[in-house]
């Protein structure tokens, strides 16, 4: 007998019946194992298994590396270095870190322009302490 689909064959079809969803690439929790380092070569003696990802800590180097197999089957091994021994700058003190360098050079301008005026007075051509007019589109 022919169990192909029919548009005449109500007994096969199923209305308003739940279909549920499976997912084919069921995944499972990764795992963490840590280890103390001196260097990248001594993560090059762990084995990798799947679903474990192998955390190197260096504290002499500030480096982090980790080793896990991705889902071709290959090993990855990335390394992460701390850049700077501080913490990032938020942006309200990096505006004012540029308030201070904008009131340092405009101080420095006119005490320069100032002793401009003062060191030239004994000649007829003496420079009067040129002041510089501001931009009224500076952008800050």
């Amino acid at each position: 007998m022919y169990n192909g689909y029919s548009p005449y064959n109500f007994n096969q079809m199923s209305f308003n019946q739940p279909s549920t969803i499976q997912n084919l690439a069921q995944t499972s929790a990764t795992q963490a194992q840590i280890y103390f380092v001196s260097s990248p070569k001594d993560m090059e003696k762990v084995q990798p298994t799947i679903n474990v990802m192998y955390v190197g800590i260096n504290r002499e180097k500030n480096e982090i590396y980790l080793r896990q197999i991705n889902n071709a089957g290959l090993i990855d091994f990335n390394t992460y270095t701390l850049a700077t021994g501080g913490q990032e700058k938020n942006e309200f003190t990096k505006i004012m870190e540029r308030i201070d360098n904008l009131e340092t050079k405009l101080s420095k301008g006119v005490i320069d322009a100032n002793n401009n005026a003062n060191g030239a007075s004994g000649s007829e051509n003496a420079n009067a302490g040129a002041t510089a007019e501001s931009s009224v589109n500076a952008t800050v």
